[in-house]
């Protein structure tokens, strides 16, 4: 038989580019999904506004107050306290999406604070839906019902202590979750320092406000009961106010330029005018 010739290939067809031959995003399309992004999380932080409505909402009149153990765990029972429960989980990626937002939009300003912020909220956010999971599908759905289902008092009293060790573990927990959610907002409010404009100053504030509440909230764990009941007093207004601000400052964000085709920054103000 004669010998077979395949044809011969280049190999420079089939290599992979370095990454000196990748082009760069170019300014143009950065800026387009950062103002995207803005958008959506401004939308985002909306609706979680929404979420802290409907909990209060709900806390205030349609779930009864637990005064013991037992009653507790009658009130994890309610269909109300799972649609709750359900409404502040799924919040938890609205959240996401607010400080994704924040990132993008200040990574290029400030890189260092950026990223570090938005590791932490990573971290709380993998945190609290590991737990509000744990809370509302093991413990709320699987214990509650086990002990209302149970007609063995040791029974019964076995799962109060379950549901007392989980309380306790997941307060102890929070500790290193707050510092983390504070640590967080810290470098959200350094990533904004110096930048102009009303809109701006609204996003700093908020972050900054709500570092100094998460800072007291951390003192609380020595249980002042004082400091803790005005943490509580101020928690559902002091959310409202601090997403209503971001909420703004996202939006106003995403209509302006953060840099122009040569890198400089640009605002309102530094758009090209017609002649």
């Amino acid at each position: 038989m004669g010998e077979m010739h395949l044809p011969r290939q280049d190999a420079s067809a089939h290599a992979i580019p370095s990454v000196s031959q990748i082009p760069p995003i170019s300014v143009e399309h950065y800026d387009a999904e950062r103002a995207r992004l803005c958008r959506i999380g401004a939308a985002c932080a909306v609706l979680n506004i929404a979420a802290q409505v409907f909990q209060a909402i709900a806390n205030r009149f349609l779930i009864p107050e637990a005064n013991s153990a037992v009653e507790a765990i009658q009130v994890r029972s309610l269909s109300i306290e799972h649609v709750r429960a359900t409404v502040m989980l799924l919040s938890l990626l609205l959240l996401l999406a607010v400080f994704a937002a924040t990132a993008f939009d200040r990574v290029r300003r400030a890189p260092v604070a950026a990223l570090v912020g938005f590791a932490s909220m990573l971290l709380l956010i993998g945190f609290e839906l590991a737990c509000r999971s744990i809370d509302l599908f093991a413990i709320s759905q699987h214990w509650a019902r086990e002990y209302l289902s149970a007609h063995d008092e040791a029974l019964r009293q076995m799962v109060i202590e379950r549901i007392a060790q989980w309380d306790a573990a997941v307060n102890a927990l929070y500790f290193p979750a707050v510092l983390t959610y504070a640590l967080g907002s810290a470098c959200f409010a350094l990533s904004l320092r110096g930048e102009r404009g009303a809109p701006a100053r609204l996003g700093s504030i908020a972050w900054t406000l709500n570092a100094i509440r998460l800072g007291l909230r951390t003192v609380g764990f020595a249980e002042i009961d004082a400091l803790n009941r005005f943490l509580g007093a101020i928690y559902f207004p002091a959310t409202v106010v601090m997403y209503g601000l971001l909420a703004i400052w996202l939006w106003s964000a995403a209509k302006t330029r953060r840099v122009d085709n040569l890198g400089r920054r640009m605002g309102p103000m530094d758009q090209p005018k017609s002649s």
